[in-house]
């Protein structure tokens, strides 16, 4: 979700995500009771929009076996519903320990570990394992904290913006006076 965030092109999906951001911290109890209908719509959409784009334009990198991943999990969520939230809670779980790994590798090939990033690898760790063995009881906490995740983007976003802008006007200043 944070690399999504980051990367916005346009500004209004940022501050979409930052009002969804502040209305998952406000208001956990209810996205709760939203999110299979989401995900599970969300998954199904995914799934007709990739076997489109893989039968319509050959060049592109679709995975087909992950169609029927996205299609059986959304088809799965969607008709248990509320009774869906300890699956979700443990494909959350596995996803953020994906990331931890690839943030892990990362940092072993580039050679360089931030304690900061370090850190952030050991909560995600801590609450990824919370998700898994007791999805039930955690998961309007790890709503709050998607919530406060995608907010954090939207102002590391910004940030990255006017560090950007920045650089590009000390670069036109310098090929001014040269």
């Amino acid at each position: 979700m944070k690399k999504l965030i980051i990367g916005l092109d346009k500004d209004w999906l940022a501050f979409v995500s930052g009002v969804i951001g502040v209305l998952l911290i406000i208001f956990p109890k209810n996205f709760v009771i939203l999110v299979p209908w989401l995900l599970g719509i969300t998954l199904l959409l995914r799934a007709v929009t990739s076997v489109i784009i893989l039968l319509k334009y050959k060049d592109q990198k679709i995975n087909a076996g992950s169609i029927v991943i996205y299609a059986v999990l959304g088809m799965v969520i969607l008709v248990h519903n509320a009774e869906s939230i300890g699956v979700i809670g443990s494909v959350w779980a596995m996803i953020s320990l994906k990331e931890v790994s690839d943030e892990i590798t990362q940092s072993y090939c580039e050679k360089h570990f931030s304690v900061f990033r370090l850190v952030v690898a050991a909560v995600s760790v801590g609450l990824a394992v919370m998700l898994l063995f007791n999805p039930f009881e955690h998961f309007e906490f790890h709503v709050r904290v998607l919530g406060l995740e995608m907010l954090s983007s939207v102002f590391v976003r910004r940030h990255n913006i006017i560090q950007n802008n920045r650089q590009q006007d000390v670069e036109a200043e310098l090929k001014q006076k040269s």
